[in-house]
């Protein structure tokens, strides 16, 4: 089986592999970006291979600048059966993943940026998601203001 690479179109179909044999595989799979609670979401649906994860990383960060993306929620490296919320650049000001508490966490970054869970249902990463807004600061005259005793 012979196997050429080419960059896919703009329905997030990251890549393409095309057999020559066989026709069209699309790969890695579903790659979209939604829009949940009013943030954008780069949502992969798959796994990829573990020897295209690393380099899969530089086409998921165009996609992240392009659609301005708040959250990235995808596979675990290491771990088919774990998920991972990873705010990015965009979500700085919104998000906080230290506030959520998912049934099974693996790991959890005290700085909030990212959350390491096995998901108990497919909605679950929608529910930590909306545990982990917040609104972050650094204008006191942005800050409400509190009343006085």
């Amino acid at each position: 089986m012979i196997l050429r690479w080419r960059r896919a179109s703009a329905s997030h179909d990251i890549l393409r592999v095309v057999e020559i044999d066989t026709g069209v595989a699309v790969f890695p799979g579903d790659v979209v970006t939604e829009e949940v609670m009013g943030l954008a979401v780069l949502n992969y649906k798959e796994r990829p291979p573990i020897k295209l994860f690393d380099g899969l990383h530089e086409i998921y960060r165009d996609i992240i600048e392009q659609d301005s993306a708040s959250v990235v929620y995808g596979h675990d490296r290491n771990d088919p059966s774990a998920r991972t919320l990873y705010r990015t650049d965009f979500g700085h000001d919104v998000l906080d993943f230290s506030r959520a508490n998912p049934r099974n966490v693996l790991f959890n970054h005290q700085s909030g940026f990212l959350v390491k869970f096995i998901p108990t249902d497919a909605n679950e990463w929608k529910r930590i998601l909306a545990s982990s807004l917040t609104l972050r600061t650094d204008h006191p005259k942005e800050r409400p203001e509190t009343a006085e005793a």
